[in-house]
């Protein structure tokens, strides 16, 4: 990152690593985690194509909602290992 662009500040260096960082961690729970978890034509059905960026969302819903899912998820994986 700091090679790529060296004018930017310590602070915009880590937001841009943890920036990618969250997108890596997204897609694999995304597009390998879940479908393997739930079997791939039940995950499509659940879930459907990607339909494209909506900046009418209310990303509040998805960051309020992040830890439940999370303490739901990890004790379902627990079991399958």
């Amino acid at each position: 990152i700091v090679q790529a662009n060296k004018t930017l500040t310590d602070e915009e260096v880590f937001n841009t690593a943890r920036n990618y960082v969250i997108g890596l961690i997204q897609k694999i729970s995304m597009y390998d985690y879940l479908p393997n978890l739930f079997g791939k034509s039940h995950f499509d059905k659940l879930v459907g194509p990607y339909k494209g960026y909506n900046s009418s969302a209310d990303p509040t819903i998805l960051s309020s909602s992040h830890q439940p899912c999370t303490e739901l998820v990890i004790p379902i994986f627990l079991t399958l290992i």
